[in-house]
């Protein structure tokens, strides 16, 4: 994983199997007491591929997250992107301001 965002784009229908190495031995570093793999199914098809997440909650004031995912796939090659705004919506305040 190279940041957060893949894991967010990730959706369980996808997910085949997840393994926890306790004892990741030498491959990773000597302070990495256990590793998390997350193996995926084979994706179908190729071409052009995008999702939109919207999300409102409520912490301190109201918060909009707007997400969208954008996937090219053709043959082996498979390239994606992710898109993250979050707002803070006009008028709230947060506790103690």
């Amino acid at each position: 994983m190279r940041n957060a965002s893949e894991l967010d784009q990730l959706s369980s229908d996808n997910v085949k199997r997840v393994e926890v190495v306790r004892n990741p031995g030498a491959r990773y570093d000597a302070t990495v007491k256990a590793v998390v793999r997350i193996y995926t199914r084979k994706s179908q098809g190729e071409g052009f591929g995008f999702d939109n997440r919207f999300s409102t909650y409520y912490k301190y004031g109201w918060m909009v997250l707007d997400q969208f995912n954008f996937n090219y796939r053709k043959d082996k090659f498979d390239l994606g992107e992710c898109c993250m705004d979050r707002i803070r919506a006009e008028g709230t305040t947060r506790r103690g301001d």
